[in-house]
């Protein structure tokens, strides 16, 4: 926990109080002696599954918000919050964590900015990205990993993997470059020292969601130049099998392992189609890239 924050359970008011008790205290209701009221089905935390969860490294997501509200304090809307209750927590690995709250304001207050009076957001914490751009011939293509990403499978008629900008969370650490190169050690293995020792542009951030998600992922990019045997080369080694018959018009017989880890089972690929992906990382990362020139 930062200096800046007491996080202090009040037994005598039955609530539990978040945040910096010199600018603003946000205050949760505990339902009754046993619990927190969470969701609409009745289930509740415990007065030590808070306290053990706002003591534990899967808080940092929520306490760097509470430190944004104490410093946005001023503001008008912000100014008039009347309450802040745990919807749902969800606890995953050593730092994850995706925290759902909702957000009650002055009715009157509320009515009069124009926003509703009680919003629901969800707390995950900042990533990293990056866009890696590969040059041959003049014409741009681009590394991007593919695996499986459930949430979107209902999004298509045939549940397919996914591609986009190589990314991971930082679980609540600030070197956002050193994070990065530990995730393109993990998912891009053996290839990793052909782009490692390029040039690592810090291209800013972009919120993926604004309107219930914290998410702020740090872009960054890195550009390398390839010739025409090299790309070759390289579509081969990574398995690419679309790739390589696009530049050689020859079918690939490949068995290249899945990258990453854990149960990651990720595929590396060459695209030279953006906007296929529908990845806003990879979109976004391009942009930003391009205006660094």
């Amino acid at each position: 926990m930062t200096d800046t924050c007491e996080y202090q359970f009040n037994g005598l008011y039955n609530t539990i109080c978040l945040g910096d008790p010199n600018t603003h205290m946000y205050t949760i209701p505990i339902c009754d002696t046993d619990g927190i009221q969470i969701g609409t089905n009745g289930c509740k935390f415990t007065k030590n599954e808070i306290e053990n969860f706002v003591n534990s490294p899967h808080f940092k997501p929520v306490e760097n918000w509470l430190n944004g509200l104490s410093l946005n304090s001023s503001d008008e809307l912000l100014s008039s919050i009347l309450c802040i209750k745990f919807r749902d927590i969800f606890r995953f690995g050593l730092n994850g964590s995706f925290t759902t709250l909702s957000v009650c304001f002055d009715s009157q207050k509320a009515k009069q900015l124009g926003v509703s009076s009680e919003s629901y957001i969800t707390l995950r914490g900042d990533a990293v990205s990056v866009v890696i751009e590969i040059k041959c011939e003049n014409k741009l293509y681009y590394l991007v990993v593919e695996e499986t990403r459930l949430a979107t499978a209902g999004c298509n008629t045939s549940f397919q993997r996914r591609q986009q900008a190589l990314a991971g969370k930082t679980d609540g650490r600030i070197n956002f470059r050193d994070v990065l190169r530990q995730e393109m050690d993990e998912e891009l293995g053996q290839f990793n020292d052909l782009f490692n020792k390029s040039e690592i542009n810090d291209l800013g951030y972009i919120f993926t969601s604004q309107g219930m998600l914290d998410e702020k992922i740090h872009m960054f990019g890195i550009r390398v130049h390839m010739s025409l045997s090299e790309l070759i080369d390289f579509v081969k080694a990574i398995g690419d099998e679309q790739a390589y018959s696009k530049f050689t018009d020859k079918l690939l017989d490949s068995n290249v392992p899945f990258m990453g880890v854990e149960n990651e089972k990720i595929r590396l690929r060459l695209i030279d189609n953006p906007v296929s992906t529908h990845d806003c990382k990879l979109l976004a990362g391009i942009t930003m890239l391009t205006k660094s020139q």
